[in-house]
């Protein structure tokens, strides 16, 4: 029966701890609450399988006092990852907002005061993905974040190179697949706080933070013009040829970027299908695209070629004009 009684408790022990954080509640981190459950116990809680602390979980919701009392009485908390090796600021850089990423900033710098890690080691932190913070916040097309982020990481050129996930895609790799729109009407992005975030703003601030990410190739050898192209992305691809060096890279088996343009315009109301054509004429038309178009990858197969092979007669259509 005692046996029974202490499980029971230990269950309702998790439950309300786990309310608590999603809800901000801080009464279960008074001195009573402390007082019948045990410092240790309430501290140390973590969701099974996904073995989310108290404070991963408040961040998803943005509960500051939750998160600043919890950290007062186990800084540790600070630094503990899940299962996915998600760090407090990978989970706000996930699903937070810039207010809470500038919380736990806050204490991180803090926390390093007086000892020898350098400030820039709370945004090289890499999760099971090997995603650092700012990687998280542009796979999760968390702008506002990804951009309060930027303001720290600007002056880490190295982090803006950084490939150290498993893709090994840097920043720049993931602007452009996750935050880049296909249409018009997606290149101003409404976040989920009912703010205005300007996506070409943050891209031109990558750029002259560190132009030298146009040259990488994630793991299938593509650079994030490569990746532009293949995704359709043309109003990025154009403002990526602002900077020529961009053309000359080549997959392995020697593809420059227009081998992978495709337009997917099956998909697109009549507007953004002429905005499409305009912006792939624009393209075709830079100063040093006309090579290109004759250039053959190793099976000798020019992007005219590639393009007539997935079917995409748009674009053909424009190559041969």
């Amino acid at each position: 029966m005692r046996e029974m009684a202490s499980k029971l408790s230990i269950g309702d022990l998790q439950s309300d701890l786990f309310d608590a954080a999603a809800e901000g509640n801080i009464e279960v981190l008074g001195e009573d609450y402390i007082a019948k459950y045990g410092k240790d116990e309430v501290l140390s809680f973590k969701t099974p399988d996904t073995s989310n602390t108290i404070v991963l979980i408040a961040v998803r919701y943005g509960h500051s006092a939750f998160i600043e009392k919890a950290i007062s009485l186990s800084p540790d908390l600070l630094r503990q990852k899940n299962n996915n090796g998600n760090t407090p600021l990978h989970e706000a850089a996930q699903w937070g907002t810039k207010e809470t990423v500038k919380l736990l900033i806050s204490h991180l710098e803090k926390s390093n005061s007086g000892s020898s890690n350098s400030s820039s080691n709370n945004f090289l932190e890499v999760n099971c993905d090997g995603d650092t913070p700012f990687h998280a916040a542009l796979r999760s097309r968390n702008m506002a974040v990804a951009e309060e982020l930027f303001s720290y990481v600007k002056d880490h050129p190295d982090i803006l190179l950084m490939k150290s996930n498993l893709r090994k895609q840097t920043p720049l790799h993931l602007y452009v697949q996750y935050c880049a729109g296909v249409s018009e009407s997606q290149y101003i992005e409404y976040d989920d706080y009912g703010d205005v975030a300007f996506k070409q703003t943050l891209f031109f601030q990558l750029m002259k933070a560190n132009f030298l990410a146009i040259y990488e190739l994630d793991s299938e050898s593509l650079s994030p013009l490569m990746r532009a192209a293949q995704l359709g992305r043309v109003l990025v691809v154009s403002m990526l040829l602002r900077y020529r060096q961009a053309i000359e890279c080549r997959d392995s088996k020697g593809r420059s970027f227009l081998h992978y343009l495709r337009l997917g315009m099956n998909d697109l109301n009549a507007k953004d299908r002429n905005y499409t054509v305009n912006v792939c004429k624009m393209i075709l038309e830079h100063p040093g695209v006309d090579i290109l178009i004759c250039s053959r990858d190793q099976d000798g197969n020019t992007p005219l070629h590639l393009a007539i092979l997935d079917k995409d007669l748009d674009l053909a259509r424009l190559i041969s004009e």
